[in-house]
This record gives structure tokens, C-alpha cells and sequence, in this order.
């Protein structure tokens, strides 16, 4: 198990050839097939998915392996997420055929918020948040209940780290401003339930198994719906008490569009419309429309 740099620097230092390669499972890959990583995942997969075995001699040293036909008989690839890209069969129909090659297995519930979370959004003013949250979060400390409150930035999330412990409440953080070593301690201290309560960015929302968490806060409302998705996965899990709880503060404009689709969604038991993670791609395609917008006021 590693990161996609630990496989590139493996095989450009030769020090294990991709092409040996028999399974492949991409977890979290609506994240890694997006614009910000998917040309160097299509580059990876352009040389192991179509290797065949049979073709490969002894005297083929690691380094030197002939590229297979594809489909000859190599590696199995399996695509994980809890949010599937709408572009995914696209990217993938580069390196391999989609149709003949690969299986689509799905829960009847893809893009739904789960059933069994409350979901509490709260319109409030943003100069009002921080004392809400200070009352929620008591209120967890109370019952022993353990809580995530996320934030869309490292400030936001280091402020709410200080606030809380200043005002009496033990909380570590998650985000990208620590170290991988304190990010490791913090997240052993809360998973072990030396301490219940974590402020954290999105870099908490994926790849946790946070079984006890009750209860999630977006101080911050997250931007995207995909986002959504996985931070409110952080409870309600396989093995969680019943009582999870999610619960969003609805301060600035933007984020109403995206509730009202939640909430229609929820209210109506049905999937979120237009879930898409490549986050970076709505930026750019934002930026490029209010550039265009820009420059047609200025005629």
C-alpha cells in the first residue's frame, strides 16, 4: 500500500518495474483522476494495464520489458470511491476498452446522504458561528460524544483549534500546516479517544475509518457537493452508534445553491444531481466564466 509518488519513484529508480504488476486498486479515485493528478495516473496505467505475461522472456531485465497488446492477460484495476467523476469512462478509454474490460459495481445508494444521519443545516449569521460552535461542541464534551469540525482552510481550522482549547475544550487538528509526524500523533490520540474532539480541513474527510464519530460540524460549508458527501461519511459508518449527527452553518451566499440541491435531495430520498469531485476543473471552468464576464461588462 503506498502513495502514487512511492510507485513513480519505484519505477524510475528501478527499483521495482510497474509491469509486474498484477492487481492495481485506486482508492479514492474520483480525487486521483481528476485534473490535478489524472495525466500522470493515465501515464502509469499506459504502461502496466496492458503488459502481457506471456510475452515476457527471461532474458527481459525490469527496465526493459516490451509493452503487451492490450487485453493480452496483465493486471486487474480496480476504481474505489464513495464519489464516482463523470468523466471517469473517458480518462480510463484512453489506456483501456471500457466497454469489453471493466465492471461497474454500485450501491443503491451512490451519491445519496445517508439515510440514517441527521442532516441539520443552520442559517446563521458568520459572526455568530463561533459561539454556536462552542455550544455544540460543549454540548458533545458532555455526553462523550466524539466530533470533527471541518473547515475549508488551515487558518480557519488552526483558529478553531486555539479557540476551543481556550476556551476550556481539549481539541486537536488535522490539516496542512502541521507535520506528517503531529498529523500521525493527532489522529492516533483521537482515534484511541485520548481526545474527542478534532478541528480538521478536508485533508480529514477521506480515507478514515472514524467509527466513532457522532458527529460532524462544517463550520465552514464545504464548496462542493462531493465534498459534502465525504465529510459527512466521517459518521454513521459500518460499526457507528445510531445516533450520528451532521450538522452545516450556512453563512455566505454561495453555499445556498448547493443546500437547497441537498436538501431537495434528501427530503425527496433521491441522488445528488451533478456530483462531480474534479474540483479543480470547476475552479478553472468558474475563473474562465467570470473572466468572461468580466471583459463582456467592460465592452
Amino acid at each position: 500500500m503506498c502513495q502514487f509518488k512511492g510507485i513513480f519513484d519505484a519505477n524510475d529508480w528501478s527499483v521495482y518495474s510497474i509491469r509486474r504488476l498484477n492487481h492495481l486498486v485506486i482508492d479514492e479515485s474520483d480525487t486521483l483522476f481528476d485534473d490535478t493528478f489524472g495525466h500522470e495516473i493515465i501515464d502509469l496505467l499506459g504502461n502496466v494495464i496492458v503488459r502481457d505475461n506471456a510475452q515476457q522472456t527471461d532474458n527481459e531485465t525490469d527496465c526493459d520489458e516490451p509493452k503487451a497488446e492490450s487485453g493480452a492477460g496483465g493486471l486487474q484495476l480496480v476504481c474505489v470511491s464513495a464519489t464516482m467523476p463523470r468523466n471517469l469512462s473517458q480518462t480510463l478509454g484512453n489506456v483501456v476498452d471500457i466497454d469489453d474490460n471493466f465492471d461497474t459495481i454500485s450501491t443503491r445508494c451512490l451519491h445519496h446522504i445517508m439515510p440514517h444521519v441527521r442532516q441539520d443545516f443552520h442559517r446563521i449569521h458568520k459572526y455568530d458561528r463561533q459561539l454556536k460552535l462552542l455550544e455544540l461542541v460543549k454540548k458533545d464534551v458532555r455526553t462523550g460524544r466524539p466530533v470533527m469540525v471541518f473547515s475549508n482552510r488551515s487558518d480557519s481550522s488552526n483558529w478553531i483549534y486555539h479557540y476551543l482549547n481556550d476556551n476550556g475544550i481539549q481539541c486537536l487538528r488535522l490539516n496542512s500546516d502541521i507535520s506528517d509526524e503531529e498529523r500521525s500523533d493527532q489522529l492516533m490520540r483521537f482515534q484511541s479517544s485520548q481526545c474527542n474532539v478534532i478541528s480538521c480541513t478536508d485533508l480529514g474527510s477521506r480515507g478514515l475509518d472514524t467509527v466513532r464519530v457522532r458527529h460532524v460540524i462544517n463550520y465552514d460549508c464545504p464548496h462542493y457537493v462531493s465534498d459534502y458527501i465525504h465529510r459527512s461519511g466521517r459518521t454513521g459508518r459500518i460499526g457507528s452508534k445510531h445516533d450520528s449527527l451532521v450538522t452545516t452553518f450556512v453563512s455566505f451566499k454561495p453555499d445556498v445553491h448547493m443546500v437547497k440541491r441537498l436538501e431537495y435531495a434528501l427530503r425527496l430520498n433521491r441522488a445528488i444531481d451533478s456530483v462531480d469531485a474534479n474540483i479543480k476543473q470547476q475552479i478553472s471552468e468558474k475563473m474562465a466564466s467570470n473572466q468572461f464576464k468580466r471583459a463582456k461588462a467592460r465592452q
